[in-house]
């Protein structure tokens, strides 16, 4: 956790615990609790979080919020990677209301995002307007002067792409931030509440990773001929972010999981399990999960066992 547990990971041949947040790590960090105020101001940076800004730089997200959250707002805190995530420089830093100007802000991203407060929109740091018009998460394709469907929003001949930014930023800034937080914040202290949030997380996060197979087209730069960045050319690869950030955001999803690990199997929803049976099949609920999202081409289900 930041300062309080250090370490390097240890090798394993098959997960069948964690691996880096081992009970030494933990016993450590716990001690430094109970002594040392700068353990404690970094734990509350943990359940506060850095705030959301830029697409990545963020390390660690607000735990208890997210705790207080829904299970239906933890899953859709990670867009769905059908959104596309770049796009050309041109259509970059430019605001319906405000043009350019928004760029002596910042040239690259003159937006915030508050995922807590206002999911799937971004605002303009220049006139603090917020967009889309639409409610997005809430289905809402067309509302408003501004909608954006993932596919952009053209005003008058010019396409704004709301929801990719939005995409973006929500990823390095508040789903892996988030992760990081969830899970640290559960190694500490056990608490069930940090737990679920972030296995609900990371499930969907597993769920929407893209790969190089039959999901090439949610690829970072999948938008642009031959995967290629559009200006850049020697650019390619990237997963959700592009192909340096991504080594970032991934490395925190990995040590995510290892926190989260014990917890997977204490919760009934997160083990896969017959709800009802009917003439036509069973209903099942909860999930199984492998951390094989980075190269796994397909989505299974396969048998749990409790502790």
């Amino acid at each position: 956790m930041g300062a309080i547990i250090t370490g390097s990971p240890t090798a394993a041949s098959a997960k069948d615990g964690p691996t880096y947040y081992t009970p030494e790590r933990i016993a450590t960090a716990r001690e430094n609790l109970e002594h040392y105020d700068w353990a404690r101001a970094a734990f509350e940076r943990v359940k506060t979080g850095d705030g959301f800004r830029y697409y990545i730089g963020p390390e660690f997200g607000p735990a208890e919020i997210y705790a207080e959250q829904s299970d239906e707002f933890m899953w859709l805190l990670q867009p769905t990677t059908k959104i596309a995530r770049s796009m050309e420089h041109e259509a970059r830093a430019i605001c319906p209301v405000h043009g350019t100007d928004v760029r002596d802000i910042s040239p690259w991203c003159p937006y915030r995002i508050d995922p807590i407060n206002h999911p799937y929109k971004i605002q303009c740091m220049l006139g603090g307007e917020w967009y889309p018009s639409n409610d997005y998460a809430a289905g809402d394709m067309t509302s408003g002067d501004y909608p954006d469907d993932g596919s952009g929003c053209v005003i008058d001949g010019r396409r704004y792409y709301f929801l990719r930014e939005y995409a973006h930023m929500a990823y390095g800034s508040a789903v892996i931030p988030g992760l990081r937080s969830l899970s640290q914040a559960y190694v500490i202290t056990g608490d069930a509440r940090y737990g679920r949030k972030g296995t609900i997380l990371l499930a969907r996060l597993a769920s929407e990773y893209p790969n190089h197979d039959d999901r090439t087209d949610r690829l970072f730069y999948a938008p642009f001929p031959d995967g290629r960045d559009p200006h850049y050319r020697w650019k390619t690869g990237g997963m959700i972010t592009d192909l340096i950030w991504e080594t970032f955001c991934l490395e925190g999803a990995v040590y995510a999981y290892d926190g989260l690990f014990p917890y997977m199997d204490q919760d009934p929803d997160m083990l896969l399990h017959v709800v009802k049976e009917t003439d036509e099949g069973i209903v099942v609920r909860g999930a199984k999960f492998e951390t094989a999202a980075a190269y796994a081409n397909q989505a299974f289900t396969k048998p749990t066992i409790a502790n």
